[in-house]
């Protein structure tokens, strides 16, 4: 990856342009479907999928270029194993990745919650939470990237052990609010107390806040593998 600070063009996807699907689990009169990641599967690329309120499957998005526009009461339950309710990955340059407002589903089982995953996004990716707050149980990461380049996350609140681990990532955070599942008082805290734990990775922070922002890992190998440092940069 370029040795320069990441500066993103997103792409942005205008859903009047766009085929629209509706997605209701409840199976209304106007739906086309019922559950967002057969939706997802079945649509062109570039479609736009309005999701009425109810209780979903984990989401997965591979490999395709979408726009998920949710509803107010819309959410998702984590995957098996505890997996991630919403996963994106294997996109290409030319589809663009859009979700908005799609909720984790509430579970009285704290240790059964996943998180959102973003893996190998080589297209623009923009998850907005529109106000969300994301809290893991211990040893749980809230959100994590890897070898993605143009992803950015909007309008959340994400907290775990750390609260996102980026790897070979360009991304920019905006508007959202980043905790270690303890706080961290330095650099050098452990990765569970960090807001971010960023390795080989560019980040911005546009109107955002991190508890702490660290890269153990590098500390760790850098000898051995030759692991940079994060370039992050604050815009407030």
């Amino acid at each position: 990856m370029r040795n320069v600070l990441l500066t993103l063009f997103i792409t942005s996807v205008s859903p009047a342009l766009a085929q629209q699907f509706v997605v209701d689990g409840n199976g209304g009169p106007t739906a086309h479907f019922t559950d967002i990641t057969a939706a997802v599967a079945a649509v062109p690329d570039g479609s736009t999928l309005l999701v009425r309120a109810g209780v979903y499957a984990p989401v997965l998005i591979a490999n395709k270029g979408i726009t998920i526009l949710c509803d107010a009461g819309v959410t998702a339950n984590s995957g098996p194993s505890n997996g991630p309710f919403l996963e994106v990955r294997d996109t290409q340059p030319h589809a663009p990745v859009a979700v908005f407002n799609l909720h984790r589903a509430v579970t009285q089982f704290t240790s059964s919650v996943g998180g959102i995953s973003i893996r190998n996004a080589t297209g623009p990716v923009t998850i907005d939470g529109a106000g969300q707050i994301y809290a893991m149980p211990e040893s749980k990461v809230a959100l994590t990237i890897q070898d993605s380049t143009q992803v950015s996350i909007r309008r959340i609140q994400l907290t775990g052990s750390p609260g996102v681990r980026v790897e070979n990532t360009q991304v920019v955070f905006e508007s959202c609010d980043l905790r270690g599942r303890w706080g961290a008082t330095t650099f050098f805290a452990s990765p569970a107390q960090l807001g971010i734990l960023a390795i080989d990775s560019e980040l911005q922070l546009v109107h955002s806040s991190a508890s702490r922002v660290g890269d153990a890992a590098h500390q760790q190998s850098a000898a051995h593998d030759g692991r940079r440092k994060p370039r992050i940069a604050r815009r407030q």
